[in-house]
């Protein structure tokens, strides 16, 4: 997230130097990730071509599961958690980073498809501490982007 951070606020500052702008003249989006996550995920994994990550996925939350009851049975009945454990195969988060990556990338699609470059940066809102300080107004987005998911405007 830090590293997005950054390249939001390169981009915002090499963007402001290349034009005399005024602070009115720059906008900033937030969306709310976290509350937008389900309604992704299902368009993400709906996808033809994504066929191979939903199963990854559906694969590697089945893994979770396994081990999560693998770990509340051992606790219960005293056994060494991580004895238990070592014989269960885990998830690697690969399947769930991609997929997080995937979903960044639909909404970064659909605001430029819907705004065009009317803003020069797009914050995470999940993050409070993503600005320290501004000069104008930032526009959140996180219903309109709810509401093309649901009306399949995606």
């Amino acid at each position: 997230m830090r590293q997005l951070l950054c390249l939001v606020l390169l981009t915002l500052s090499m963007h402001a130097w290349s034009v005399e702008l005024t602070p009115s003249d720059i906008r900033i989006a937030k969306i709310n990730l976290s509350e937008l996550n389900d309604d992704l995920r299902d368009v993400i994994l709906a996808k033809v071509e994504n066929a191979a990550l939903k199963k990854e996925v559906e694969a590697a939350e089945a893994a979770d599961e396994v081990r999560s009851q693998a770990m509340q049975a051992a606790s219960q009945a005293g056994k060494n958690i991580q004895e238990v454990l070592k014989d269960l195969p885990g998830s690697d988060g690969k399947a769930g980073q991609r997929l997080d990556r995937l979903m960044k990338a639909e909404v970064l699609k659909f605001i430029v498809k819907k705004y065009g470059k009317r803003y020069v940066a797009v914050l995470d809102a999940d993050y409070g501490d993503t600005v320290l300080y501004l000069d104008g107004e930032i526009v959140d987005l996180t219903q309109t982007i709810r509401q093309a998911l649901q009306l399949n405007e995606f």
